[in-house]
């Protein structure tokens, strides 16, 4: 009978042996096949990619490391945040030559953005894109003056020394809000500054540094006079700007509606435009990104900043339709969170995005350009 016992508990310590090899395997086999998942997605194999990286301060966490592929040179690059803030736009421009702008600063519908998001705001730009208080930017633009794209803009005069400020004058409207009265009176007060505040006439304006430029539209009220100052349709004025970097060009659009998009086409002339990337008007709205204007533009990827949806329902099912028929690769920020782009001085650009998840409407089957954390 001892023996028996003892060839039970052999078997038995056997069979513990051999379930924790074949964990072991397991895990081992998962981990192999994650790395490569989570490798960096830029049409290379990851043998082409390793060794070669140019290693960055992480600029979604703040304390790692991302191992950027060779075609990104840190010091000939620029970067494009678009800051997840749920319902509003916050972008955060790096230029090539280390100067820096801010287009939009807002979150929500109140006349303060809510606390956890400012907070967050702030915390991201601190952290990883080293901007401490009384640290300087160059330039801020507001493209008009919904409290989702200016409500934080008036923390911005405060926290930094800000030497350009672009902005849509609402002076003349009798529904103008205090939030963007507040803006306006920080914005002319702000020590050393230099203003453009936008009025009834349309305006151009380009910035230029080191191997890149912005060209800044505005219609001025005049343009849009019944739907602008009688209906106070804020949309209608917003802003648009195209950066040009290493060949490639970058469109923001604010809320831009249908006839800000017209307006647009007519004033940069000629058959299309070219862009690359498109910051989606109005988060996704159907009252803008009209296939005119896709067919101008021919953009081939597109960021929306959005919230959940519960809110206004963004992006609308019409415009989602409409960039899966182009097939531009769309990136979300409430999906893919915190989303970058990098354009290198040579044309080459990619997106690193907080959440690994999936595009969007790339029926075309594009390279979505996608960086991942190794």
């Amino acid at each position: 009978m001892a023996n028996k016992k003892n060839s039970k508990k052999s078997a038995s310590r056997d069979l513990i042996y051999i379930s924790i090899i074949a964990v072991l395997v397991i895990a081992l086999l998962v981990s192999l096949f994650m790395g490569d998942k989570l490798g960096i997605i830029l049409g290379k194999t990851e043998e082409e990619d390793s060794g070669n990286g140019v290693v960055h301060t992480s600029v979604l966490s703040g304390t790692g490391n991302v191992s950027l592929p060779s075609e990104f040179d840190g010091n000939n690059c620029l970067e494009v945040h678009f800051l997840n803030v749920g319902q509003g736009d916050a972008i955060f421009i790096m230029f090539a030559d280390g100067k820096k702008m801010i287009i939009d600063a807002g979150s929500g519908s109140s006349p303060n953005a809510p606390t956890a998001v400012k907070t967050s705001y702030f915390e991201y730009l601190k952290n990883n894109l080293n901007l401490s208080d009384g640290d300087t930017v160059d330039y801020l633009l507001v493209t008009h003056p919904d409290a989702d794209h200016v409500n934080m803009a008036s923390d911005v005069l405060d926290k930094y020394d800000v030497n350009y400020v672009y902005y849509n004058d609402f002076s003349y409207s009798s529904k103008l809000t205090q939030t963007y009265s507040t803006f306006m009176e920080k914005a002319v007060a702000e020590p050393g500054a230099t203003v453009y505040a936008i009025g009834a006439d349309s305006e151009t304006y380009s910035i230029s540094g080191e191997g890149y430029s912005m060209d800044v539209y505005a219609s001025g009220y005049n343009t849009f006079y019944e739907e602008a100052v009688e209906s106070n349709n804020r949309n209608i004025l917003s802003i648009m700007c195209v950066l040009t970097y290493g060949g490639r060009k970058v469109m923001f659009t604010g809320d831009a509606e249908v006839p800000t998009e017209k307006w647009f086409m007519n004033t940069v002339g000629g058959s299309s435009l070219d862009v690359d990337v498109l910051k989606v008007g109005h988060h996704g709205s159907s009252s803008c990104t009209s296939k005119e204007f896709l067919d101008f533009i021919k953009p081939e990827y597109a960021v929306i900043s959005c919230d959940n949806g519960k809110a206004y329902h963004h992006p609308h099912p019409e415009t989602m339709n409409s960039l899966f028929d182009y097939g531009v690769v769309t990136y979300r920020t409430n999906r893919h969170g915190n989303t970058v782009l990098y354009i290198a001085d040579d044309g080459d650009f990619g997106f690193l995005t907080q959440n690994a998840v999936a595009v969007e409407n790339n029926s075309k089957n594009l390279n979505p350009l996608t960086i991942t954390l190794k």
